[in-house]
C-alpha cells in the first residue's frame, strides 16, 4: 500500500545511467538531491556494471540526504549493456507522471525539474524542452531553445542543431507518451542515440512547450566523451542512427524533414576526409553525400572537392599539413 501511495504521488522520475564517472557522480547527485521538488520526485540510478568507485561514491552522497532516501533507487546491471539499454532500464522502472534523463557526468540547476513540470502541466505537454549550458572548464555557452511552428520544422531544426537541440536530458517527457510509442534506440547505436529518440518524439506530437532558462550543465570537458572521438566506428554508428531516422521519416510521410537529415549526414561523414584518425575517402564516396547548402570551413570545402575528384593522396597530404600547422 505504501509503495502504491508513493507511486501515485510521483510527478517526475529522473533517470541516471552510471558508468565510469567517479570523478563526476558526486557533483551530479548533489545537484539532483538539491532540487526544489521534494517528495514528488524520484531518482533512479542505473549502474551499468561500472568498473570504478562511482556507485560507492553515490551511496555515500545518498547517506547525506536522508530525506531523499525513500525516493532513490539504484538498479544494477549484471554486465555492461551500454547507454541505450541503461536508459531503457530507467524508463521501465520509472513511476513518475513524467520522465527525464540526466547524464551522470553533468549537473543541473536546483529549480530545473520544478520549472519543467510546471510548464508541462500548464500546457498539457507531452514534451518540455529547456535551455542548457555547454561547459568547457572555466568557460560556458548558453543555448536557449525556441518553440517552432510545427512538427516538421521542429524535427528539421533538431537535425540541424539550430533553434532546438537534440539532447534527451533537456527534455521532460510524459511517461504515458513515452510508453505508448516505446521510444528507444537500437543498442547497436553508440553515437547519435539522442537523435534516434528525439526526432521521432517531435514528429509524433504537437504538445510541446519550452522553458527558456538554461537549467542543465552539459560537461563538454570530459575527455572520455564519445563525442570527442573521431573514428570510422563513430561514423558507422552515426550512419546507422541516421538510417533509422530516415526510415521513420519516410514511413510516417514527413518528406519536408529529409533535407535536414541529408545535412546532418553530410556533417557526420565529413571526418572521413578531414580527420587523420578516421581518414577513409573511399568510404566517404560510398556513403550518401549529396550537395547540400552548408557553410563549411575552407579546409572542408577543399577536401570535398579533392575527394569528389578522387585526389585522395593530395587530400591526405593537406590534412597532414593542417595537423602540423595547427596541431590538430
Amino acid at each position: 500500500m505504501q509503495d502504491q501511495q508513493i507511486e501515485s504521488s510521483i510527478k517526475v522520475s529522473v533517470l541516471v545511467p552510471v558508468y565510469g564517472v567517479e570523478k563526476y557522480i558526486e557533483r551530479c547527485a548533489r545537484s539532483l538531491f538539491a532540487q526544489t521538488m521534494t517528495d514528488d520526485i524520484e531518482f533512479i540510478f542505473v549502474n551499468d556494471a561500472s568498473p570504478d568507485n562511482s556507485i560507492e561514491i553515490l551511496k555515500q552522497v545518498i547517506e547525506e540526504y536522508p530525506e531523499r532516501k525513500k525516493n532513490v533507487r539504484i538498479i544494477n546491471h549484471d554486465h555492461n549493456k551500454g547507454l541505450v539499454v541503461a536508459r531503457v532500464t530507467g524508463v521501465k522502472s520509472a513511476r513518475g507522471e513524467y520522465v527525464v534523463h540526466c547524464d551522470s557526468d553533468d549537473w543541473v540547476e536546483p529549480d530545473m525539474y520544478r520549472l519543467m513540470y510546471r510548464s508541462a502541466k500548464a500546457n498539457d505537454s507531452d514534451i518540455v524542452v529547456c535551455g542548457y549550458f555547454s561547459e568547457f572548464g572555466e568557460s560556458k555557452t548558453i543555448h536557449v531553445p525556441s518553440l517552432l511552428a510545427d512538427r516538421e520544422e521542429r524535427a528539421s531544426n533538431i537535425l540541424r542543431i539550430e533553434k532546438m537541440h537534440q539532447f534527451l536530458w533537456q527534455r521532460l517527457v510524459r511517461k504515458e507518451f513515452y510508453d505508448k510509442y516505446d521510444f528507444k534506440a537500437d543498442p547497436a547505436v553508440t553515437y547519435c542515440e539522442d537523435f534516434v529518440v528525439v526526432v521521432p518524439m517531435h514528429l509524433l506530437t504537437d504538445k510541446v512547450s519550452v522553458v527558456s532558462e538554461a537549467l542543465y550543465h552539459y560537461n563538454c570537458a570530459n575527455p572520455g566523451s564519445m563525442t570527442r572521438q573521431k573514428t570510422v566506428k563513430r561514423v558507422e554508428a552515426g550512419k546507422l542512427a541516421l538510417d533509422i531516422i530516415e526510415d521513420f521519416i519516410v514511413k510516417h510521410n514527413h518528406p519536408a524533414v529529409l533535407p535536414a537529415l541529408q545535412y546532418r549526414k553530410f556533417l557526420y561523414y565529413l571526418p572521413l576526409i578531414t580527420c587523420l584518425e578516421s581518414y577513409d575517402p573511399k568510404l566517404w564516396l560510398e556513403l550518401d553525400n549529396p550537395d547540400v547548402k552548408i557553410n563549411l570551413m575552407a579546409r572542408s570545402r577543399v577536401s570535398v572537392w579533392l575527394v569528389r575528384h578522387k585526389l585522395f593522396t593530395t587530400n591526405k597530404l593537406l590534412q597532414i599539413a593542417i595537423r602540423k600547422i595547427f596541431n590538430r
